[in-house]
């Protein structure tokens, strides 16, 4: 495992660290059912770039942008007596990437007022391929031929938009108004139809009462 991070900052005004995680490593998998898995490969990297940016007392905009990749192999690791029931593979793997980001608007209407607006997006991609032998299930059951099978490949794209204001009423009392659009888009679903989008719409309303200090109710 490898962690790195590093960073730029102009006084209170601009703040732009850069994060980066390595992970390099085999992984066993717990038995269950007679099942004897471990993994003979398992990689993961990741990196993060957030951003902040105070352009007035009035107006403060929010950044993050990320990467995340990530590989592995699982492997049917029968031996001598202890052999996985129902056989699914000889080995299967994973080549799966993360992206998107956010951005965010933070806006001092007036001192009383903070009006806070938000756009997420991510993009998850996944691609599965097996090996399979003579002695795997569906090759037994004459569903499968054994031997390398054909790529699966998975794609979708989520967004989000949010709104919020923040009005207080008093010193200690808040009314907080909102409202989010979410929206979930299939892009490859293998050899199926891709499914419809998915969206919703979601309102919310609440009061933040502040106890002093750091407690809220």
């Amino acid at each position: 495992t490898v962690k790195a991070e590093m960073g730029y900052g102009r006084w209170q005004e601009t703040q732009l660290p850069l994060s980066l995680d390595v992970d390099n490593n085999e992984r066993g998998v717990p038995t269950e059912y007679n099942r004897y898995w471990a993994f003979s490969k398992w990689d993961q990297w990741h990196v993060n770039l957030v951003g902040e940016k105070a352009f007035n007392e009035t107006l403060t905009v929010k950044g993050k942008a990320f990467y995340v990749d990530h590989e592995d192999k699982l492997e049917d690791v029968s031996y001598g007596d202890k052999q996985t029931e129902r056989k699914w593979f000889e080995w299967s793997s994973y080549d799966d990437y993360s992206a998107g980001g956010d951005l965010q608007a933070h806006v001092q209407v007036a001192d009383w007022n903070l009006l806070k607006m938000g756009f997420t997006y991510i993009k998850d991609h996944h691609e599965q391929q097996e090996y399979l032998d003579a002695s795997c299930t569906g090759v037994i059951k004459g569903w499968d031929q054994p031997g390398l099978q054909p790529t699966e490949e998975y794609e979708a794209d989520t967004y989000s938009f949010g709104l919020e204001d923040e009005i207080d009423v008093t010193q200690n009392l808040s009314a907080v108004f909102g409202a989010s659009y979410d929206l979930y888009e299939p892009v490859k679903a293998h050899d199926q139809p891709t499914p419809d989008s998915t969206d919703s719409f979601n309102p919310q309303i609440g009061l933040v009462y502040s106890l002093g200090g750091s407690s809220q109710l």
